[in-house]
C-alpha cells in the first residue's frame, strides 16, 4: 500500500462458532482458539475427536477472556491426561500458573477475566488415551467495572495512549473495534474486524488479502486464487497484525479453505469480474476483536459520489518495493465510473471502481483486500475488492477495484446466505 500519510491497523477474526446468544451451549473441538464470552455465557472445548483419541502429536491453546468485572469457571466434565513427560495440560490465568494430570473431574477457577489453557502431547494417537471435555461459564466477581475494555498501546512518541474497544453486536456487520482514541492517532490491533491474510501454506507468506462476510466466507480477488489447484497449498489467518507469522499475536487464528468459488466469467485478459468466495473449513467467532463486513445491499453507485473510501492490507509502500511488516490504511476519493474512464478508457467496466489521489493508492500485495466506505452511522460496507492498477501511486493513474455492487445477488446465491434480509448486513 502506497501512501503519503499512512497509519498503522489491524486486521482481524477468530475461530470458533458464531452464534453468541445468551446462554447458548456452543462446543469447539478445534485447537488455537480466542473465545470472548459475555456474562452468563457458556462454552464448551473438547480435544479434537472427542470422545474419541486426537491425531497426535498436538499442540492446543484456548483463550477465553469475559468482561471486566467477571472471572471464568472451568469445569472438566472428563479430564484424562496421562501423569508423564510426552503429555501436558497447563493453566495461565493472571499470575496463576498451574500443570495439571491424572483422571477425573474437577473444576478451576480463574483469579481474572481471562485464561490461557494448553495441551501438548508428543504419544503416537494409537497410544494417546488423552482426552478432555471442559465446560466454562461467565460469572460475575466482586469487583464493579465498566462494561468497556482498555487497553494501552504506545504511540511513535512512545507516549501511553488509551483507547477504547467497542462491544458492538457479535453478528453486527461493518462495525470498527475502536470507537474513540484519545489523544491523536494511534496505531492499534483489532481495528478492522473483517480483514482476512491469504497465505501460502509452504512459506507461511502473505499473497493477498480477502474480507470475512460471514463466519465461513471469505471475499477476495479471483486472480488471487486463479493458480491455485491445491486448496492444502494455502490458507487464511484472521486476527493478523504483523505479516510475519512468528510474530507475537495472541489473537490470530489460521484457518484452511474448504472451496474456492471465482466467478464464472472473470477474464483473466480483461481482469473484469474479479471476485471470489473462499469456504473455510472451520467457522470462526465473533466477537469484540471479529466481525464481518457489510455488503451493500440496496445501495445506489449515487451515494459514493464525492465520498472517500479506506483500503487495508499488508501490500508494498511503493511499486516493486518491500512489503509492509504491518497491516497498513490509508483513505482515498471515489471515483465515478465516467471519471475513471477519463483516465483509463475503455479498461474500465461497470463491474470496477476506482480510487485516486496523487501519492496515495494499494498496491502490490494489497489485492483482493476490502476497499470500504463508512455511512452516517459509522457502520462500514464492503463496496471494492483490490484488483488491478499501473504501478503504484502514480500521477494520473486511479487504482482499479472490482465493484461489490454489482455482486451481492452472485454472493447470496453461492453462499446460500440470505445477506440482504438477515438484518445484520
Amino acid at each position: 500500500m502506497a501512501s503519503g500519510h499512512l497509519s498503522v491497523c489491524m486486521a482481524l477474526l477468530l475461530l470458533g462458532v458464531a452464534d453468541c446468544g445468551p446462554l447458548s451451549p456452543r462446543k469447539s473441538y478445534s485447537c488455537d482458539l480466542l473465545i470472548y464470552l459475555n456474562y452468563g455465557e457458556r462454552f464448551y472445548i473438547t480435544t479434537p475427536r472427542y470422545p474419541n483419541p486426537y491425531p497426535s502429536p498436538l499442540r492446543c491453546m484456548w483463550y477465553v477472556e469475559s468482561p471486566p468485572g467477571t472471572i471464568l469457571y472451568a469445569n472438566f466434565l472428563d479430564f484424562k491426561v496421562p501423569c508423564h513427560r510426552f503429555e501436558s495440560f497447563l493453566w495461565e490465568s493472571g499470575a496463576d500458573v498451574s500443570q495439571h494430570c491424572g483422571h477425573g473431574q474437577y473444576s478451576i477457577t480463574s483469579s481474572t477475566n481471562s485464561f490461557t489453557a494448553r495441551l501438548d502431547s508428543r504419544v503416537p494417537h494409537f497410544l494417546s488415551v488423552t482426552r478432555m471435555y471442559i465446560e466454562i461459564i461467565v460469572l460475575s466477581s466482586f469487583q464493579d467495572t465498566t462494561a468497556t475494555t482498555q487497553q494501552s498501546v504506545i504511540t511513535q512518541q512512545d507516549t501511553t495512549t488509551t483507547i477504547t474497544i467497542a462491544q458492538p453486536a457479535p453478528d453486527q456487520c461493518g462495525m470498527k473495534a475502536i470507537t474513540r482514541i484519545v489523544g491523536g492517532e494511534v496505531a492499534t490491533v483489532n481495528e478492522w474486524r473483517w480483514q482476512v491474510a491469504l497465505r501460502w501454506f509452504s512459506t507461511n507468506s502473505i499473497f493477498c488479502s480477502g474480507s470475512l462476510l460471514s463466519s465461513e466466507w471469505v471475499f477476495t480477488a479471483a486472480h488471487c486464487v486463479d493458480g491455485v489447484r491445491d486448496l492444502r497449498a494455502i490458507y487464511v489467518t484472521v486476527g493478523d497484525y504483523h505479516r510475519d507469522i512468528l510474530a507475537g499475536n495472541s489473537y490470530r487464528v489460521s484457518v484452511r479453505v474448504a472451496k474456492v468459488v471465482k466467478h464464472e466469467r472473470y477474464s483473466a485478459v480483461t481482469v473484469d469480474n474479479d471476485v471470489a468466495l473462499l469456504q473455510l473449513n472451520t467457522p470462526v467467532q465473533y466477537n469484540q476483536a471479529v466481525a464481518p463486513v457489510c455488503l451493500p445491499c440496496g445501495l445506489s453507485e449515487d451515494i459514493l459520489l464525492n465520498e472517500s473510501g479506506t483500503v487495508t492490507g499488508w501490500g508494498t509502500e511503493s511499486f516493486q518495493g518491500t512489503p509492509s511488516p504491518v497491516l497498513l490504511e490509508v483513505e482515498l476519493p471515489l471515483l465515478t465510473t465516467t471519471e475513471c474512464r477519463q483516465y483509463l478508457g475503455r479498461n474500465i467496466t461497470d463491474n470496477m471502481l476506482c480510487t485516486y489521489e496523487e501519492g496515495k493508492d494499494a498496491c502490490q500485495g494489497d489485492s483482493g483486500g476490502p476497499l470500504t466506505w463508512k455511512d452516517g452511522a459509522g457502520q462500514y460496507y464492503l463496496v471494492g475488492v483490490v484488483s488491478w492498477g499501473i504501478g503504484c501511486a502514480d500521477k494520473h493513474v486511479p487504482g482499479v477495484y472490482a465493484k461489490v455492487m454489482r455482486y451481492t445477488d452472485w454472493i447470496q446465491k453461492k453462499t446460500s446466505i440470505d445477506f440482504c434480509d438477515s438484518g445484520t448486513h
